[in-house]
């Protein structure tokens, strides 16, 4: 199966009213311009998740190694960020998300204002 792309909810000044989705077994991606972005993973299931965060782009010519975030059991909350293009970005100018379970793990993204 494929991906689910995400949908990048623009934080304004009135602020946003989140929309968080289940998390895909398949992986997740969103399309990364080099805005600041804010990615958001909750965990209300028993096992914790690790989001593990591609890294296709190279440093000197060595791989990048990705970046793995754990989200712990029950009310595991964690707010991600920093996602430089050259570093994150896949060759559809995405960032791509893949997730050590699934089960009862919601995911939104965030655009800031700069």
């Amino acid at each position: 199966m494929a991906r689910d792309a995400l949908t990048v909810q623009p934080i304004t000044g009135a602020g946003v009213a989140p929309t968080f989705i289940a998390a895909h077994v398949d992986g997740m991606s969103f399309p990364n311009s080099g805005n600041p972005i804010v990615v958001e993973i909750k965990n209300a299931g028993g096992t914790a998740c690790v989001a593990t965060f591609q890294t296709p782009g190279k440093a000197q010519g060595e791989t990048i190694t990705a970046r793995a975030v754990t989200v712990p059991i029950t009310t595991g909350d964690r707010m991600i960020t920093w996602f430089p293009p050259e570093v994150f970005n896949q060759s559809d100018g995405s960032v791509y998300i893949d997730f050590s379970q699934v089960a009862s793990v919601t995911i939104a993204v965030f655009s800031l204002p700069y």
